[in-house]
């Protein structure tokens, strides 16, 4: 069952820009898979990992394939983080009446085996001013926090960094902090509404 799954995602997966494809349209559509289980064993929660990366770009729905602009790697990895949690925020008001909470989790910049194909230039673009690096037990406490902490018991449809509740981004939060567009509950339904039609669509 499991590999029928996975064949299921690579296949759901095929035909988009790679880091949509896999970032989002992959998760959607394993998560969906999930649902039914997560019902029967309520309450759940469900944790998605985002990134601070969302502050990069929103998603275009008009073009989430980047077939009328000009492809930009960074620009195309921040928007599919930005649809990480939008994915997050719909999700949970979806669920929450069956008491099952979605929230979105930025781990931190953590540099593991998936950055192993980065070019030089690439790693330099990543770093900005006091930006900190954590080691992989590091990152993985607020993912952790996300599933398990009493804390946030019955609460969903946040954006968590540092194993706390994150804000609105603004002048006073250079680092810390999400965009406004990345928990837009309208941003969020479009999203979802845009992915179901081009599941749909390779189905």
């Amino acid at each position: 069952m499991q590999a029928l799954w996975l064949v299921l995602i690579v296949k759901q997966c095929r035909g988009f820009e790679s880091q949509i494809g896999v970032n989002h349209i992959g998760h959607f559509v394993f998560t969906q898979s999930l649902i039914p289980r997560l019902k029967a064993s309520a309450p759940a929660r469900i944790v998605v990992l985002t990134s601070g990366a969302h502050k990069l770009a929103n998603v275009d729905l008009a073009d989430l394939n980047w077939q009328a602009r000009e492809y930009n790697n960074w620009l195309a990895y921040g928007a599919s983080k930005t649809a990480n949690a939008l994915f997050a925020t719909e999700l949970h008001r979806q669920l929450a009446a069956f008491n099952i909470t979605v929230n979105a989790v930025h781990p931190g910049v953590i540099f593991t085996d998936l950055a192993r194909y980065l070019k030089p230039e690439d790693l330099s673009a990543m770093a900005a001013p006091g930006m900190k690096v954590k080691p992989v037990a590091v990152g993985a406490a607020t993912t952790v926090w996300a599933a398990v902490s009493p804390q946030l018991q019955g609460q969903g449809g946040y954006y968590l960094e540092d194993c706390h509740v994150g804000v609105e981004l603004d002048q006073s939060h250079a680092l810390a902090g999400y965009c406004d567009y990345a928990l837009d509950s309208d941003n969020a339904k479009a999203l979802w509404d845009k992915t179901e039609e081009l599941i749909a669509g390779v189905s």
